[in-house]
């Protein structure tokens, strides 16, 4: 097993080329964080979805309490984590441009 040169846990086999392992190479690639930023940043968030303020892990045997990181499509800019379902819906809304003052007058015509 090798030794990621970013978090120190053991990864792969010796043979590998890879300096880090995939959560802090792709990590850093997909959203500009390693894995010990990712760590570093859910523990900010006291391990809470920044919607529905779930607690959330990573690695979770649920989709509900499974930590997904939650970004801006377009910039790339990452806002935090949040619960998949949350972070599904949130996609969804921004994918879509879903008019949420209109979403919100059909819920509850009296807000």
């Amino acid at each position: 097993m090798k030794k990621c040169n970013t978090c120190g846990e053991k990864f792969g086999p010796l043979k590998s080329r890879q300096a880090q392992c995939n959560p802090c190479r792709l990590g850093k690639r997909r959203y500009g964080l390693n894995k010990l930023e990712q760590r570093a940043l859910l523990e900010e968030q006291f391990n809470e979805c920044i919607y529905c303020e779930r607690e959330i892990y990573f690695g979770a045997e649920t989709k509900l309490t499974l930590a997904v990181v939650d970004h801006n499509h377009s910039t790339g800019k990452v806002r935090g984590y949040a619960c998949h379902p949350c972070n599904t819906m949130i996609g969804y809304i921004e994918n879509n441009n879903i008019n949420l003052d209109r979403v919100k007058n059909i819920i509850s015509p009296n807000f």
